[in-house]
């Protein structure tokens, strides 16, 4: 049998309500100030805009990509389907890195390693090249929108 519940209790039978904030000590919730806070927040949310700005702004280029390289436009498409296949494993990867070392050091490490993959991306004139910085592109940036849920507000 379940003992009653509390008298001030609001929420359901048998459960206590949990404050929002925790008791007030004299000391801030937060080290951070609302403005710092506030830019914390924009950065999470423009690196995980990377990964779909990634995606999208390559689908006008790639025409133009098997020219220069003077591939054929199906072997451009397999650089797509390497980045989506890469895509889809390395979050798992990135989110157990995150776990073990910590959030904000693979953060800062993969938007350290996404920039500079896309400048090897842009003076790159090999196929092989291009397909390799692609996974890694998204190999680097894949995770940024798990990070940025993480992200307290």
């Amino acid at each position: 049998m379940l003992p009653p519940a509390p008298k001030d209790d609001t929420g359901p039978p048998g459960l206590r309500s949990v404050p929002e904030q925790p008791p007030s000590s004299g000391t801030p919730y937060s080290s951070f100030t609302t403005r710092q806070k506030k830019w914390i927040i924009f950065i999470a949310a423009s690196a995980g805009w990377f990964s779909t700005a990634s995606s999208f702004i390559y689908f006008p280029a790639i025409p133009f990509l098997a020219r220069d390289l003077q591939v054929n436009v199906e072997k451009i498409n397999l650089t797509v389907t390497s980045y989506l296949v890469a895509s889809g494993v390395f979050p798992t990867l990135v989110g157990s890195a995150a776990d073990r070392y910590g959030r904000r050091p693979v953060f800062i490490i993969a938007v350290g390693l996404y920039v500079v993959i896309n400048v090897g991306l842009a003076v790159q004139r090999n196929f092989g090249v291009l397909v390799v910085l692609r996974m890694m592109q998204s190999a680097a940036i894949s995770g940024m929108w798990e990070r940025g849920y993480q992200v307290p507000k």
